[in-house]
């Protein structure tokens, strides 16, 4: 993909960054430069509010830690791409997909990485598509214990914790994911 492309995605530490229009046709599209880091206190975003059909690019990594959130609107979607790893820690409060369709969410890694993928996070059910072919860890894409996901994952290997659930959804066997 053409890196940067759409508008620089704005950065509040210790707040809410909004992005999207509700009823849009075509999607806004954002970029972030670096490895974007959502948490609670001391990175790039608190919170990041999706309200409206949106594409975001980082040339980086996706980290959700302690007491962060990406939330999803029930005006929303978003197609994430990341050219790193995908990590969503056990202390956030993860991705929240207020529509609860699974298209409305897709995040995308597809480049070949040592480093370690998962979604930890058991606050919330996830609601999306996890597409991660290239991760060459041992692991593969972790989902761990108590998560509770619906929807789909691609990778070269998948490791389910223990007690994790996932619930795959049908409807996404005709769905057109660019």
């Amino acid at each position: 993909w053409n890196f940067p492309y759409g508008l620089p995605l704005a950065t509040n530490p210790t707040g809410t960054v909004t992005i999207g229009t509700p009823g849009a046709v075509t999607p806004s599209r954002y970029y972030f430069i670096g490895s974007l880091d959502i948490a609670s206190s001391g990175y790039d975003i608190a919170t990041l509010n999706i309200i409206g059909p949106v594409i975001l690019y980082t040339d980086g990594n996706l980290r959700i830690r302690t007491g962060g959130t990406l939330e999803i609107a029930t005006t929303g979607s978003a197609e994430i791409h990341v050219d790193g790893s995908i990590r969503v820690d056990d202390a956030s409060n993860g991705i929240i997909n207020r529509t609860l369709d699974p298209k409305k969410l897709t995040l995308i890694s597809d480049v070949s990485s040592t480093f370690s993928q998962f979604y930890r996070d058991t606050t919330n059910p996830f609601y999306g598509v996890i597409y991660v072919p290239n991760t060459t860890t041992a692991l593969g894409f972790e989902i761990a214990t108590g998560v509770v996901f619906h929807g789909a994952v691609t990778a070269k290997n998948i490791t389910f914790s223990s007690e994790a659930t996932l619930h795959y959804d049908t409807s996404l066997r005709t769905a057109v994911i660019s």
